[in-house]
């Protein structure tokens, strides 16, 4: 892990330093792994009491793939927005880590994506919608596509308990995934990142006099519990290494020192830090999976 010390690093050099640092490291060997997984919720210490999840087998050869995020997985959201190396890593990665240098890697993300509540607006769109316009029955589609849930949904429909909410909206992930299957697209289903609700419970929304939903950090561990009971085709369960000083919350350090005029510190969208520890676990988990499809 890389830290930023109070003085800060460029977004550049430090986008270096941890794709050196991630092409190194490489997928950790599962070999003897302990059957309980640590990966409970995205603060990643309470301990697991289902078993510990496998990735779910894919076909070969895979030589395209794509995926379909939100704003956090979309690379450029122009002046004054956010710039993530997070695409370029988990690309990069891939073709390193699956021996395959030429491997298509497409970002289809779009910002406002929804899983089924979307926000109001140009950028409102709900998954399912944008998965079958981008991928028609007939098209050269990939042989894999990847799709992060998203905390917008959560967010949105703020008067609603998670614990209602998410399975609805695992419903809806569900669906997704049947489309793909059934036109030949081998989906696989990344969790929620968490949230840190120190940033995010002051940001104000839209504008509006009130802050965003509170807890939001807990609701995006209900949204992840939910979806990793299900069978979904999910890739790993919870993100890794996100509550480091162990206080129950996704750590700020993971969220902040953009350049000055870019996204703010929100509590949701990544810094380089973030973008390197939610790349490495969705590239080396695919590696895995793409190396021993058949």
């Amino acid at each position: 892990m890389v830290v930023i010390g109070p003085g800060g690093t460029s977004r550049q050099q430090l986008a270096v330093v941890v794709l050196i640092a991630a092409l190194v490291a490489g997928p950790q060997a599962r070999a003897g792994a302990p059957l309980l997984d640590g990966r409970a919720s995205t603060n990643g210490n309470e301990l697991a009491t289902r078993a510990r999840h496998e990735p779910p087998p894919l076909v070969g050869p895979i030589d395209h793939v794509a995926i379909v995020g939100d704003s956090m997985y979309f690379e450029s959201l122009g002046p004054g927005g956010r710039n993530t190396i997070l695409i370029s890593l988990i690309r990069n990665r891939l073709r390193f880590f699956t021996g395959n240098p030429s491997l298509r890697f497409d970002n289809l993300s779009r910002p406002g994506l929804a899983t089924k509540y979307p926000l109001e607006g140009a950028n409102g769109v709900a998954l399912y919608s944008w998965v079958t316009s981008i991928f028609p029955p007939s098209a050269d589609n990939p042989d894999v596509v990847v799709l992060p849930a998203t905390s917008i949904d959560l967010n949105v429909v703020q008067n609603v308990e998670a614990t209602a909410l998410a399975p609805v909206i695992a419903d809806e992930m569900q669906r997704v995934v049947d489309y793909l299957t059934a036109i030949g697209i081998q989906p696989v289903v990344v969790p929620a990142f968490g949230i840190n609700d120190a940033m995010f419970d002051r940001l104000k929304s839209f504008n509006r006099p009130i802050p965003v939903q509170c807890n939001a950090n807990a609701r995006t561990n209900i949204l992840n519990d939910v979806l990793a009971r299900r069978d979904l085709p999910m890739l790993f369960t919870s993100f890794q290494g996100t509550d480091l000083d162990n206080d129950g919350d996704v750590d700020e350090a993971n969220f902040v020192n953009f350049h000055p005029g870019h996204f703010p510190d929100d509590g949701v969208h990544t810094n380089a830090v973030g973008d390197a520890l939610i790349g490495a676990q969705i590239a080396d988990r695919l590696a895995e999976a793409i190396l021993a499809s058949t």
